[in-house]
């Protein structure tokens, strides 16, 4: 994963050396593609996350709630 973006880097340079119109292409191409596709990933991912911690949170609230009412009602009765 981290050889990836320096191995497309070289190739961008090697391409602006020899044409200047390709290399915007293949810069476009090998750099701001996978840069717009990772960062999609990675906002679907860390919002993914998010909200399961939030749904994990009341699910653990609506369980500590739930002990509650067995103990209320057990003291009314005795």
């Amino acid at each position: 994963i981290i050889n990836r973006p320096l191995v497309s880097l070289a190739l961008v340079g090697a391409l602006v050396s020899i044409t200047p119109q390709q290399s915007h292409a293949a810069f476009f191409t090998t750099v701001i593609i996978p840069a717009i596709v990772g960062g999609i990933a990675t906002g679907a991912a860390v919002g993914t996350v998010s909200g399961l911690l939030s749904w994990g949170l009341k699910q653990a609230e609506q369980a500590n709630k739930a002990p509650d009412k067995p103990d209320k009602v057990w003291r009314i009765q005795a």
